[in-house]
């Protein structure tokens, strides 16, 4: 997924968020699993939302991680937070440079981050993978989920994400 610098008119569609450059997977998440996402830009947000979060509007309950249907890890020039319900927690300053981020820690960076959900023990968290592909831990949220999961994400121009790899363990 790929954010554009101009304007591009779709149909409407019941699962199109109108405002937010977001979007939310088709497939839903239960019991434990595991993705990996490539990202480069200057702003990611990788998320996991109900299905049910508003996508018509302007208002936080629209935005991952300012509800309580969404859980956020953004990205924003190398420095990330987390967010669940409008609760920000900064939880690094700067990612490692092993993890890809340029080293000049200005405009565009990148990297890789592997989520992990286990839906019945309430467990979500973030991991930043380092280039020796070992994993550095960057947050854990406790929640009981009451359903299934939707990953998500959101960029801001110029930015992209792709996920290279979910499994079910």
């Amino acid at each position: 997924m790929v954010a554009a610098d101009r304007d591009r008119k779709y149909p409407d569609h019941r699962d199109r968020f109108t405002h937010w450059e977001q979007v939310l997977s088709s497939t839903g998440l239960r019991g434990r699993c595991y993705w990996e996402v490539n990202w480069s830009g200057e702003k990611v947000v990788i998320a996991v939302s109900y299905k049910g979060i508003q996508r018509c509007g302007k208002g936080d309950e629209c935005v991952f991680g300012y509800n309580d249907q969404s859980w956020s890890l953004e990205i924003c020039k190398g420095k990330c937070s987390v967010r669940h319900n409008k609760k920000e927690t900064k939880v690094c300053d700067w990612l490692s440079s092993s993890g890809g981020v340029s080293s000049d820690r200005v405009g565009v960076s990148s990297g890789r981050v592997d989520v992990f959900l286990d839906s019945e023990a309430g467990v979500l968290s973030f991991y930043q993978i380092l280039s020796d592909d070992k994993l550095s831990h960057i947050h854990t949220f406790f929640c009981c989920f009451s359903e299934e999961l939707f990953p998500g994400f959101r960029l801001e121009s110029g930015s992209s994400v792709s996920v290279v790899k979910m499994n079910k363990i």
